[in-house]
């Protein structure tokens, strides 16, 4: 059976910006820096803005710069945790099937 690829242009976009403020090279970027560097026009990032924010997965700086919030670390941490957790079984199974 072939596998069904699918495209949702509106979340590539709000995860682009997510990934662009959670690249190392950024860390907190203007409304303009963001516009430029995903190539998404400040009108279309402003509702992506709005909504991350109000889930409390990026936040304003007082100088209007964009940044990841508290929560979406919390989120990436719980991730970080899984698959160290996982790594552990992993561990132990090879460990068990080795003897």
């Amino acid at each position: 059976m072939r596998e069904r690829q699918y495209h949702n242009k509106v979340l590539d976009k709000a995860l682009q910006v997510i990934e662009a403020l959670g690249s190392p090279e950024y860390v907190e970027m203007s409304i303009d820096e963001l516009s430029a560097a995903l190539k998404i026009p400040k009108g279309t990032l402003m509702p992506y803005l709005g909504e991350f924010e109000r889930h409390q997965w990026i936040e304003q700086t007082p100088e209007r710069r964009w940044r990841i919030a508290p929560a979406l670390t919390r989120f990436s941490e719980g991730a970080r945790k899984r698959f160290l957790n996982a790594r552990v079984e992993i561990d132990q199974m090879e460990r068990e099937h080795l003897g």
